[in-house]
């Protein structure tokens, strides 16, 4: 995205300056140039989306676990989980597919400590893309957020 907002800028800047010293020599006069900056921030609507820890709702953690695994964050992912969650096992997960959505899952009763969630996903993968059906076991800690028993598999 960065190559093609330079490109563009670029190609943007050459037009300006082209169109400035023909507009300011037809008279036989020498041109003056415009100065011209250019912000070639990336656009940040593109960012990934905040963590949201939300107390009493497995359904958010779900969801964020399905963001996580889209973008391969293993940071965001970690968060979601209660427990030590080793780098070597967060690697194989995200090698085994390209990207993840999530079609829905049932809302589990929220009382109590524990909840089990079913979840159905569509993977794509370099050789195929399938539906798939996956529980995911959640428990809530003591600020009342709902974390994974262990790293939901979502590929």
């Amino acid at each position: 995205m960065r190559r093609s907002v330079t490109r563009r800028a670029t190609a943007a800047l050459a037009a300006i300056f082209a169109f400035a010293v023909l507009a300011g020599c037809d008279d036989g006069s020498q041109a003056v140039l415009p100065t011209l900056t250019l912000d070639t921030a990336v656009p940040t609507a593109a960012a990934t989306p905040t963590l949201q820890l939300v107390a009493g709702d497995p359904a958010v953690s779900v969801r964020n676990a399905v963001i996580a695994c889209r973008e391969k964050n293993a940071a965001l992912l970690r968060a979601l989980v209660d427990g030590e969650v080793p780098d070597a096992e967060l690697e194989s997960l995200f090698a085994r597919g390209m990207d993840v959505q999530l079609r829905g899952h049932t809302d589990p009763p929220t009382e109590g400590g524990e909840a089990t969630v079913t979840v159905f996903l569509t993977i794509t993968r370099e050789s195929d893309v399938v539906d798939v059906e996956r529980t995911w076991e959640l428990v809530r800690d003591a600020a009342g957020v709902w974390r994974f028993t262990s790293l939901p598999d979502c590929f």
